[in-house]
């Protein structure tokens, strides 16, 4: 039993909230230009604003590799989309800080992925657009503007350069080739206030829809497929295992739930730890990463690191200001 409601740690008080005041709760105390969901505009405090240097790093000994856009071994690398002050932040295998910090280009930054040859993509909410940058933090192609974006929050891309994006302000999936070119499937069906997306290494794609509670699977081309997974209250991120498990994170009830490939819950169901979950990535052991936008004080924000088993392991906090977004290099080659 709950003896108040008036913290928004209580479920009750949680449930009690419409979508205006919980597009408000996730967003802080930043000022709002407009308030429409997950779109809305932020004018953010300058004093938010983080002072880190973007030029490139060293790999130091013994961090596990991936390779990079030149072909190169490259250190594995977790990216961490940071919503108050338009930064990307970038972290170690261990949870160090390192570089390099992004921000040329970042406009309320939602999503971010990581493609099989280390290039980073970045959702823009603030602008419609998605940004590129090689493993050193520096812009490169594509920069896609318009081409059926319409607040963009979610975005993967899959083995052969395809770029997913969920589009939250007109309830589609775009797709778009390796050089930003729009093309085949544009999904509609099934999508409400579509959020996350991810797709496994046969091509495909599962979609959280924040507006329908569910998530929804379709295949390569776009077609329907199963399974359908219902009852998820304000999915967020969205991830799928090289076993086909599927990890969603659910915003309203502050869990990260695990699905079986035919949509029956299974394990882990992750609550300690979780606040305001946003995106969620893989590494290559099956470790789950959580991107935690609020937590109860005195907590800060973080990226709550789980064992395949659910078991906490460690947080990143460091350099972090509404952490959102969240992907791993060289991820298992399954999903972003």
């Amino acid at each position: 039993m709950y003896s108040s409601c008036s913290s928004t740690g209580c479920p009750a008080y949680r449930r009690a909230l419409n979508g205006f005041q919980r597009a408000a709760l996730w967003l802080g105390s930043a000022s709002f230009a407009a308030c429409s969901g997950p779109g809305a505009v932020l004018s953010v405090p300058a004093a938010a604003r983080d002072q880190s240097s973007t030029s490139a790093t060293k790999a130091e000994p013994n961090e596990g590799s991936a390779r990079s856009v030149d072909g190169r071994s490259a250190p594995m690398r977790v990216y961490v989309t940071n919503l108050l002050n338009n930064t990307v932040t970038t972290y170690k295998a261990n949870g160090d800080r390192t570089v390099p910090t992004i921000r040329s280009g970042i406009n309320s930054p939602r999503a971010i992925a990581v493609d099989a040859h280390g290039k980073i993509y970045v959702v823009n909410d603030g602008d419609n657009s998605v940004t590129t940058y090689l493993p050193n933090g520096v812009r490169t192609t594509p920069t896609i503007r318009g081409k059926g974006l319409n607040s963009p929050i979610g975005i993967a891309t899959d083995a052969k350069g395809k770029i997913f994006v969920t589009n939250y302000g007109d309830n589609t999936l775009t797709t778009y080739d390796a050089t930003g070119k729009r093309i085949d499937p544009t999904i509609t069906s099934g999508l409400n206030k579509p959020y996350g997306v991810a797709v496994d290494a046969n091509g495909r794609i599962y979609v959280t829809n924040f507006g329908a509670n569910d998530m929804t699977t379709y295949n390569a081309d776009g077609t329907k497929a199963t399974p359908t997974i219902k009852r998820v209250y304000q999915p967020t991120g969205v991830a799928v295992d090289s076993n086909g498990k599927i990890y969603i994170a659910s915003l309203g009830d502050n869990m990260l739930l695990t699905y079986k490939m035919n949509g029956n819950i299974g394990r882990p169901i992750i609550s300690t730890g979780i606040g305001q979950p946003h995106f969620v990535a893989l590494n290559p052991e099956h470790d789950i990463y959580v991107a935690n936008y609020s937590l109860p004080p005195p907590n800060a924000p973080n990226v709550a690191v789980y064992s395949p088993h659910g078991k906490p392991k460690t947080t990143i906090s460091t350099g972090l200001n509404g952490p959102v977004g969240i992907a791993i290099s060289n991820p298992g080659g399954v999903t972003l």
